[in-house]
C-alpha cells in the first residue's frame, strides 16, 4: 500500500474509504463524546445555578425588565422556547446558551451580555478548564479520524488499540492482526499524540456509567476547536456542545 498517497485535510471532503466503517467510526466518535461529558462532569465541575451566573453577566435593569415584561408576554408552546432562549460570545469559539424560562424571564439580546471580569471569575474559570478537558479529546478524536483513513486494521489495533474499547464491534478489529504490515511513512509525528490520546481514553474509561450527564441548569457551552496542524495533515476543529 502507498502510504504517502493518502495525506489530506480530515473532515473535507469525502473519505477514500473507512477502515473501521462508517457507522462503527460513528460510534467511536460518540463513545468519545460521551467519555468527554462525563470526565468534565468530574474534573470540572461547575455548582453555581443560572440565577447566581445571571447578575454576572447581564445588568440589574435588564434582568428586572425582561423578567417583568415576561409576565406580560402569552407565550404559546411552539413560540415560547423562542422567546426564552439565547446565545451569547464570549470569546472567539466560545460560547454560551441559555434557557431562561426557569427564571422566567425574555431573552435578552446578545449587545446586553458581558460576563463581569471580576463577579464572573468562577464562570470564566470553569470555561478554561472544560476547553483544557474538551482539548484532550479533540485529540483522541483527530488521532482516530487521522488512523481510520490512513492505516490498516491491524495497524490499527497495534498502534492504537484504545480503538477496541471505542468500536469493540467493528468487523475489520476482530480478526485477527497481521504478524506483519507496513509501517506508514507518516505516522512519526502522530505517535506522542497516538500515546497520550490513549491515555486519557484509557482514564475516562474508568468513569462511572451512571455519571449524570443531562443538562439541568439551562446553560449550556458551545465550544468549536481551532483544528491542528500535525505533519502535513491540517486537522479541522472540533465543536462540541458542553451542557454546565
Amino acid at each position: 500500500m502507498a502510504w504517502g498517497r493518502r495525506n489530506r485535510v480530515m473532515g473535507n471532503g469525502p473519505r477514500a474509504k473507512s477502515v473501521l466503517g462508517g457507522n462503527h467510526l460513528s460510534v467511536a466518535k460518540t463513545k468519545i463524546e460521551r467519555l468527554c461529558q462525563r470526565s468534565i462532569k468530574v474534573m470540572a465541575p461547575f455548582e453555581q445555578d443560572l440565577k447566581t451566573v445571571l447578575p454576572w453577566c447581564f445588568s440589574d435593569d435588564v434582568r428586572m425588565t425582561l423578567t417583568h415584561a415576561h409576565s406580560l408576554v402569552k407565550l404559546n408552546l411552539y413560540y415560547g422556547g423562542l422567546a426564552t432562549t439565547g446565545s451569547y460570545k464570549i470569546v472567539d469559539g466560545t460560547g454560551l446558551s441559555v434557557d431562561f424560562a426557569s427564571i422566567p424571564m425574555l431573552a435578552p439580546t446578545e449587545d446586553l451580555f458581558q460576563v463581569d471580569p471580576v463577579a464572573g471569575i468562577p464562570l470564566l474559570d470553569a470555561i478554561e478548564q472544560i476547553i483544557a478537558i474538551k482539548n484532550k479529546f479533540d485529540l483522541a478524536e483527530h488521532v482516530l479520524n487521522w488512523l481510520d483513513g490512513h492505516v490498516t486494521a491491524g495497524a490499527m489495533r497495534y498502534y492504537w488499540p484504545t480503538v477496541l474499547s471505542l468500536a469493540p464491534d467493528a468487523p475489520s478489529l476482530k480478526t485477527e492482526a497481521p504478524s506483519r504490515f507496513n509501517t506508514p511513512g507518516n505516522i512519526a509525528p502522530f505517535l506522542p499524540f497516538i500515546r497520550e490520546s490513549a491515555s486519557t481514553i484509557a482514564s475516562a474509561l474508568m468513569l462511572s456509567d451512571d455519571i449524570d450527564i443531562t443538562p439541568k441548569n439551562g446553560m449550556t457551552l458551545q465550544l468549536s476547536g481551532s483544528g491542528m496542524m500535525i505533519g502535513t495533515d491540517a486537522l479541522v476543529g472540533i465543536k462540541r456542545s458542553i451542557a454546565i
